[in-house]
């Protein structure tokens, strides 16, 4: 949760201002010293994506990739619970919710390619 509030809020910490263009300067030039020449500033695009679905698309499968990991460590938690629960039912049912929500949350992964598509769909997006 901590987590997703900062990643909400982090434009707001970002307090680095960008540079005002001066004087017949293009936005994106800096003058190089002394030369009287301008050098333009290009940020590569980390992720390659050109359009907001095909970011959201490469976030969905890099979710699915870190998922199924996360899915089998998971599980093994669960079983470890249940087998160290020694008859205690609470731990025993603490074990299988680990299991069941580690299983739902990986579906929910698996679905979510055509919840995407359905959205597109509902949205008229081509």
């Amino acid at each position: 949760m901590v987590l997703i509030a900062g990643i909400a809020l982090m434009p707001f910490f970002a307090g680095a201002q960008l540079p005002q263009p001066t004087g017949g300067q293009a936005f994106g030039e800096i003058p190089s010293k002394g030369t009287g020449r301008t050098q333009v500033i290009t940020l590569p695009n980390p992720l390659q994506a050109k359009t907001f679905q095909e970011l959201i698309q490469r976030i969905v499968n890099w979710l699915l990739v870190i998922g199924a990991p996360i899915l089998v460590l998971m599980i093994i938690i669960g079983a470890f619970q249940i087998m160290t629960g020694a008859g205690n039912p609470e731990k025993i049912t603490m074990g299988r919710r680990t299991i069941t929500y580690a299983v739902f949350g990986y579906a929910l992964l698996l679905i979510s390619n055509g919840i995407i598509l359905i959205i597109k769909q509902l949205l008229g997006v081509q």
